[in-house]
């Protein structure tokens, strides 16, 4: 990051594609995965809660098989 300069204009922005993807790669190499068939945590409270299938991963499988 660095200051705006004086020739900067709304919407101006450049972003290294590459580094974000290691920063993601890194920090996905440190998540861990979510245990059993959940993929939201059921006691976590939303404003609007989403329909008890959103909760499930596809087919009931483990997160872990998911990969």
């Amino acid at each position: 990051m660095e200051k705006g300069r004086l020739d900067d204009r709304y919407g101006d922005i450049e972003v290294d594609t590459e580094k974000s993807m290691e920063v993601y790669r890194r920090w996905k190499k440190m998540a861990r995965s979510a245990p059993g068939p959940l993929r939201r945590p059921l006691w976590l409270g939303r404003p609007v809660r989403p329909a008890p299938g959103a909760f499930y991963f596809e087919g009931g499988g483990d997160a872990r098989e998911e990969g």
